[in-house]
């Protein structure tokens, strides 16, 4: 709360330091590391992430048992994954039925 509070700025390093950034990058590999990450996301299960998403927020509003509570019933059900929807990448988009259709990972 204090940084929010204070509106002081941190260096790259120190905002590492404390998990606020996951990664530091030069910006001249700043654009390529970002689209590689987007084309991570966009290969993932569009509900499996709404879902973390979702469990992140509401966990977060929970006191540390019941947010692992949360997060361990929802993760308690594994079943074989089945990808529904478009591919949206940089090399283009494809349909879940065609020939390049999206698979697990």
């Amino acid at each position: 709360m204090q940084m929010m509070f204070s509106a002081e700025t941190v260096s790259s390093e120190y905002a590492h330091s404390i998990w606020l950034v996951n990664e530091i990058h030069p910006a001249n590999v700043l654009p390529a590391r970002a689209l590689a990450f987007a084309e991570l996301l966009a290969s993932r299960s569009a509900p499996a992430l709404a879902a973390i998403k979702r469990l992140v927020s509401q966990g977060m509003e929970l006191p540390l048992a019941a947010g692992l509570e949360l997060e361990r019933a929802a993760f308690a059900e594994r079943r074989p994954p089945k990808f529904i929807g478009v591919a949206i990448s940089a090399r283009g988009v494809t349909s879940s039925d065609g020939p390049g259709a999206m698979k697990p990972c």
